[in-house]
């Protein structure tokens, strides 16, 4: 998912979506740029987050709304809001891949997979399995793998199937977004160096 950021072509401030009039230099002359979401600087990714707050309370059944307030809370590491955010963008885009997985990574709260219950990891891998079916992105792989390493093999607990060689495997021949691994360790902590350097590669 990628958002729409306004720039003003005069200084370069960033505007934010319901004011595009440059607050520095009043300039009008805007410049649109692609930006992940989730690598929006945190002052500007607030002021995103409160523009779709109003889109989303206004239509609350506004799924695009609802993923993109997930992904800036997401971004502002407010697991608990993108997590309800995310929920409800399920259920108005039941066939986008992206928000299961991004509700995915958002059950993580940031933390090691070692250190979760396994209430919590069967839920991740549930929406996991779900965006898999759903989609052919690495991105999906990887944290799957990540998750069967560092949650049964550390744990020394039985691996499911696939186990995470084979996860790894499938992400070699999915559709890649380099962006999008940075954009997963921000919100995962990955200890083994050799796991990390399969996925950064």
């Amino acid at each position: 998912m990628k958002v729409k950021i306004l720039q003003c072509n005069g200084c370069g401030a960033n505007l934010s979506p319901d004011n595009t009039t440059c607050i520095y230099c009043q300039s009008e002359n805007i410049v649109v740029s692609d930006n992940h979401p989730l690598n929006v600087e945190e002052k500007q990714a607030k002021k995103i987050a409160n523009y779709f707050k109003t889109q989303v309370r206004e239509t609350p059944t506004d799924g695009e709304a609802l993923f993109a307030l997930g992904m800036f809370y997401l971004n502002l590491k407010l697991y608990d809001l993108a997590i309800k955010n995310f929920e409800s963008a399920i259920t108005q885009l039941p066939d986008e891949a992206d928000v299961y997985y991004y509700y995915a990574l958002s059950l993580i709260q940031g933390k090691r997979p070692k250190s979760l219950g396994l209430q919590q990891v069967r839920k991740i891998e549930e929406y996991l399995n779900t965006a898999i079916q759903l989609d052919d992105k690495a991105k999906y792989y990887y944290l799957a793998a990540i998750i069967n390493y560092d949650f049964y093999a550390a744990n020394g607990m039985k691996i499911p199937k696939p186990d995470y060689n084979s996860l790894l495997d499938e992400a070699k021949t999915a559709e890649k977004e380099p962006a999008e691994i940075e954009v997963m360790l921000k919100n995962v902590i990955v200890r083994d160096e050799n796991l990390l350097s399969i996925i950064s590669n």
